[in-house]
């Protein structure tokens, strides 16, 4: 996926506001590409593909990070949790999930 994006540094205080920026954007489309899949009928081979357990034995060294793993980030940074989220089911209604897209705590770690 390309994401093109211009950026006058001039606009910001830092390159690391502009890394900021960046990282929501990605972010929410992950999170968009997530409520998209769960909302699909449970048949689908994109839905079952992402809630996939590998029962394979991880290589030694330091292990990948898994697309779910910065779902779970994301969500977190956005004061809640992956577990709230599939509780209540917020991805279902779609202009509940775009209120959370859209939100983002103030202080990033």
């Amino acid at each position: 996926m390309l994401i093109l994006v211009t950026f006058s540094l001039a606009q910001y205080e830092s390159v690391q506001q502009c890394l900021d920026i960046l990282l929501d954007k990605v972010e929410r489309m992950k999170l968009r590409w997530y409520g998209h899949v769960m909302r699909m009928d449970e048949e689908r081979k994109q839905k079952r593909y992402l809630q996939w357990k590998p029962d394979a034995i991880r290589p030694v060294g330091r292990e990948r990070e898994r697309w779910m793993e910065g779902i779970k980030t994301a969500i977190d940074r956005r004061g809640r949790s992956l577990t709230e989220v599939d509780e209540d089911r917020s991805y279902e209604n779609r202009n509940n999930c775009r209120r959370f897209l859209k939100s983002l705590l103030a202080d990033r770690q």
